[in-house]
C-alpha cells in the first residue's frame, strides 16, 4: 500500500540522523574518557550521571520504538502489502541495531564512572598516605610533649640548665631518624 510506504519513508527520515547522534555521543563520551584518565577536572561526577542518564533515554527510546515497529510489521489486521512489511522489517533491523548500539554506550559510560571511582580512590590513597607519613613522624613529639606536660615535681630535667636544649635536639633527632 502506498501509506504504508509513505509511513516507511517517514519514519526512516525520522531515524536517519540517528546514527550520526550515536556516533556523536560516543565521541563525546571518548573525550570524557581521556579527560577522567588525565584528570583534567576533578569534578566530573555530574557529567558522567548526565551522559548515562542520556544513553539510558536513548536506550528505552529505541525499545520502544522498535516495538512500534515490530507491530507495524506483523501487520495482523493485513492492512500493509508484504513489500511494505519487507520495509518494516528493514526499519526493525536498523532500531535493533541502534538499540544495541545505545546499550552499548550506557554501559562504556558504567565503565567511565568506575574508571573516575579508581581515580578518586588513587587520590584518596596518596592523601592517606601523606597524612599517615606525617603522623607518624609527629607521633613521638606528641609523646615527648605529653610526657613533659604531666609537670611532675620530681623531674630532674625540669630544674636542669640544657633539660629544654636536650628535649629540643632529642624532637629533631627523633624527627630526622623517622
Amino acid at each position: 500500500s502506498s501509506s504504508g510506504t509513505a509511513l516507511y519513508y517517514l519514519l526512516d527520515y525520522i531515524m536517519s540522523k540517528d546514527l550520526e547522534k550515536i556516533n556523536n555521543l560516543q565521541h563525546n563520551l571518548i573525550e570524557l574518557e581521556l579527560n577522567v584518565l588525565n584528570q583534567k577536572k576533578l569534578d566530573q561526577v555530574k557529567e558522567i550521571t548526565d551522559f548515562r542518564s542520556q544513553t539510558l533515554k536513548l536506550h528505552h527510546y529505541y525499545v520502544q520504538v522498535q516495538g512500534i515497529y515490530g507491530d507495524l510489521a506483523d501487520d495482523t489486521q493485513n492492512v500493509l502489502d508484504e513489500e511494505t512489511r519487507k520495509l518494516f522489517n528493514i526499519l526493525i533491523r536498523k532500531i535493533t541495531l541502534y538499540g544495541h548500539e545505545s546499550e552499548q554506550i550506557w554501559e562504556y559510560t558504567s565503565q567511565i564512572r568506575d574508571i573516575y571511582q579508581q581515580q578518586l580512590d588513587v587520590h584518596q590513597n596518596i592523601i592517606m598516605k601523606f597524612l599517615t607519613i606525617v603522623t607518624t613522624l609527629f607521633m613521638p613529639l606528641t609523646l615527648i610533649a605529653g610526657w613533659y606536660g604531666m609537670n611532675f615535681e620530681y623531674m630532674p630535667e625540669l630544674h636542669w640548665k640544657y633539660g629544654y636544649p636536650l628535649i629540643f635536639v632529642l624532637s629533631c633527632l627523633l624527627v630526622i631518624i623517622m
